[in-house]
């Protein structure tokens, strides 16, 4: 199972890409976890791709086999969104919130409040965004306890999603980095949950390291890039080597 790093997929597929459930099953297709899942499904392996939902449960299969699972939300996660997305008392939709509105000519103290109020802004964030993330996963946290796949993939590993899944799991969890910082995470859990973890990719080497700071079995795995498709049709063009881990790979040769 290739679990999608997104709170829901309404607020991501939908509201950004303008999908539904349907066109994301039938048409969709320009995504890591598409490209994960057909190449499970040339080593003879049924991957699914689980993505959380505002709406209710549901399974689809596709033509080429693969399974798309939208998993709940839950009641709590829904609440959360529907607060964050509804303005306050004193703002109105398309209006600027104080915080960024700049006065012409502003005052020592009002220039020192605004600092202040930025730095609890970017001091609450990390806790914000946790909770946020914890509330969205906890609806569908059953859905790993009860053999819904033999091994779980999880999208981002400094996430409070990956947290929660590989401290409840009872399969195998695997996590990759898919381009998330550990910076200004909260990593109350980290150390417990890197240790319940069977395996973690990363893509650069500080990102290695970072990893395994907390405990984390941790290799370098860099994004593949795929030479077939981005070969130029015109011999005549003079193609550059693909960089693809710590090996130089040029274009028609049989590097990877």
């Amino acid at each position: 199972m290739l679990v999608l790093s997104t709170d829901d997929f309404e607020s991501f597929y939908g509201e950004a890409f303008g999908l539904d459930r349907q066109s994301f099953v039938a048409e969709y297709r320009n995504d890591w976890s598409w490209q994960y899942a057909r190449l499970l499904l040339d080593a003879g392996l049924e991957p699914i791709i689980a993505v959380r939902s505002l709406g209710q449960p549901e399974t689809f299969r596709t033509a080429e086999g693969v399974v798309v699972q939208f998993l709940p939300v839950g009641r709590l996660g829904r609440l959360w969104r529907r607060y964050r997305r509804a303005p306050t008392s004193l703002e109105r939709p398309g209006t600027v919130r104080a915080e960024e509105e700049v006065p012409a000519e502003p005052l020592p103290v009002g220039q020192l409040w605004r600092r202040w109020a930025r730095q609890w802004r970017l001091a609450r964030a990390p806790l914000k965004r946790y909770a946020a993330e914890t509330l969205s996963v906890m609806g569908s946290l059953r859905s790993f306890r009860t053999g819904c796949a033999d091994v779980v993939y999880v999208q981002e590993y400094w996430t409070a999603q990956f947290d929660l899944i590989a401290l409840t799991a009872r399969v195998p969890v695997v996590a990759g980095d898919h381009g998330g910082k550990a910076a200004r995470q909260l990593k109350v859990l980290k150390r417990r949950a890197f240790r319940r973890a069977v395996w973690l990719t990363a893509q650069t080497r500080d990102e290695v390291e970072a990893a395994r700071r907390y405990g984390a079995r941790a290799e370098l795995l860099p994004n593949p890039v795929d030479i077939n498709f981005y070969h130029p049709d015109d011999p005549g063009v003079t193609t550059t080597s693909i960089v693809c881990g710590p090996e130089v790979v040029t274009p028609g040769s049989s590097g990877w």
